[in-house]
């Protein structure tokens, strides 16, 4: 039997080979912001969250369309976050209190993803908890 893999083809190159020496222009960054705080959105929507999120792991399509790679040091969360419209219910608050205790009760003491991106948090004492997974994520576009 023969297994095909099939990967969309991100002919802009990665964000940082965008990025360069001299930055991006603030309509690019505006559209590579969008882009991949919708990606984001869906994993963690689905339960998920990256743990590498840096230029090297945004690819660059067409159209100026961002999408997050490289799904390695990814983890499930205990429960995905629950939204209704825009407005968070209280279960979706409920969720993310739970999931916030449960990763600061299980510290993690791996060293996931890269230290240049990484929160400093996580760098100066080794571990992360929910501060490091809900925020600063898109530093990596600024």
């Amino acid at each position: 039997m023969i297994y095909n893999l099939l990967l969309e083809f991100a002919d802009g190159g990665c964000l940082s080979d965008q990025i360069g020496d001299y930055g991006l222009p603030e309509a690019r960054v505006r559209d590579y912001t969008r882009s991949v705080l919708r990606g984001l959105k869906y994993i963690h929507d689905h339960g998920y969250v990256h743990r590498d999120i840096k230029p090297d792991n945004i690819l660059i399509c067409r159209n100026n369309i961002a999408k997050i790679a490289d799904f390695g040091y990814s983890k499930k969360l205990k429960s995905p976050l629950q939204k209704k419209g825009n407005m968070m219910r209280k279960k979706t608050m409920k969720s993310i209190l739970v999931t916030s205790q449960h990763l600061e009760n299980k510290k993690r003491h791996s060293f996931p993803g890269t230290p240049l991106y990484m929160a400093p948090e996580t760098v100066m004492y080794g571990h992360y908890g929910s501060s490091v997974v809900m925020f600063g994520q898109l530093g990596v576009l600024f």
